[in-house]
């Protein structure tokens, strides 16, 4: 749940394997990250404009080493 007592709606990339995957799921304010495998376990909570950033960097190449 976000927090708020709203399910969060829980997205998967078709690009997904079977065996390693995380799924997404935005909030207004925040984005959730969960492992699967695993989705009563722990999530990663971010904030909108830090996710956006990642993304961008990404799509900049800036984490390619």
């Amino acid at each position: 749940m976000s927090g708020q007592g709203t399910p969060l709606r829980w997205l998967r990339s078709t690009f997904c394997s079977s065996s390693t995957c995380v799924e997404v799921a935005r909030t207004q304010r925040s984005v959730h990250v969960r492992d699967t495998k695993d989705p009563e376990g722990p999530q990663l909570v971010v904030d909108a404009d830090a996710w956006r950033e990642f993304i961008a960097s990404i799509k900049r190449g800036d984490l390619d080493h």
